[in-house]
């Protein structure tokens, strides 16, 4: 019975290495190794900035290393700072003594992510502190739709790290201005919000002049029509368009309560959204 059960675990192991080694795409040579865009989403100056960085770092910090990869969908059965970890471990991220390196993971459909730093770099730039500066500089300008801006505003902060780290100047992004980095993010954000604030304004508008047509004008054909067909035909017209005017306005509704009550509470960056489509195959439940 013993053996059998042994026999069992070793085959269940066996089985799932396929699938696990299906998760992790092939770490790429030269410069493919450092920028994994599978989503598509970084511009070609981005990328040669995330190049041009990693050259300074190998050299005058001890063999770290800056990795980015953006993909659509987490793979079943993760949340983001798992497959980051599993990508960062398996592709050997940073000095292999030093265990210096970062990857940093951007979930583009979920609105996933996280950053993983090596072991070697955790007591000076701390969980807590990775926290801080995706909150601080690239969530808001994923959450604007600025993909390829918040990873090239995040790169150069994070040279900055490492330059405190290991105390020099000669790494290459490392002297950006924060000040000017947050100016820039307050400014994508505040079009993202009037943008949000035109498009309810639109549907507004939409729904005051549909109820206006059917206050006014519809029942003037509907009095002035001899036909009964014609007259039957505009009163579902109305009821349709009546039907339609509520429904746009409780969505409207429904979207402002769900703003408000949400308001300040910090979304779950990790894990990955439940009832979405995994690959086209598979639907996660709750």
């Amino acid at each position: 019975m013993k053996k059998r059960i042994i026999t069992l675990l070793l085959a269940i192991a066996v089985l799932s290495l396929p699938v696990l080694a299906a998760d992790i795409p092939d770490a790429g040579t030269g410069d493919d190794f450092y920028v994994h865009d599978e989503a598509g989403t970084l511009s070609e100056r981005t990328r040669e900035l995330i190049l041009d960085v990693n050259g300074p770092l190998e050299q005058y910090c001890s063999g770290a290393q800056i990795v980015v990869v953006t993909i659509n969908y987490l793979p079943q059965g993760y949340d983001s700072e798992q497959y980051a970890n599993l990508l960062f471990r398996s592709w050997g991220v940073g000095s292999e003594t030093e265990n210096n390196g970062m990857l940093l993971l951007h979930v583009v459909r979920e609105d996933r992510g996280w950053l993983v730093q090596g072991s070697g770099i955790e007591s000076q730039f701390s969980t807590d502190d990775i926290n801080d500066l995706l909150d601080n500089v690239f969530w808001p300008l994923s959450d604007a739709g600025e993909y390829d801006e918040a990873v090239a505003r995040l790169i150069p902060q994070l040279v900055a790290v490492y330059s405190d780290i290991y105390d020099t100047n000669e790494l290459y992004g490392g002297s950006s201005d924060i000040s000017s980095t947050n100016t820039v993010i307050d400014e994508l954000w505040d079009n993202y919000r009037r943008q949000q604030r035109q498009s309810w304004l639109v549907l507004l508008a939409v729904i005051v002049v549909v109820l206006a047509l059917l206050f006014t004008v519809v029942p003037m054909v509907v009095e002035g029509a001899g036909n009964q067909l014609v007259s039957a035909l505009l009163g579902l017209i109305s009821l349709v368009g009546l039907w339609m005017s509520f429904s746009l306005a409780m969505v409207a509704l429904a979207s402002f309560v769900y703003r408000v009550a949400a308001r300040g509470a910090a979304p779950d960056r990790k894990n990955a959204y439940k009832f979405i489509v995994v690959h086209g195959a598979a639907i996660e439940g709750t």
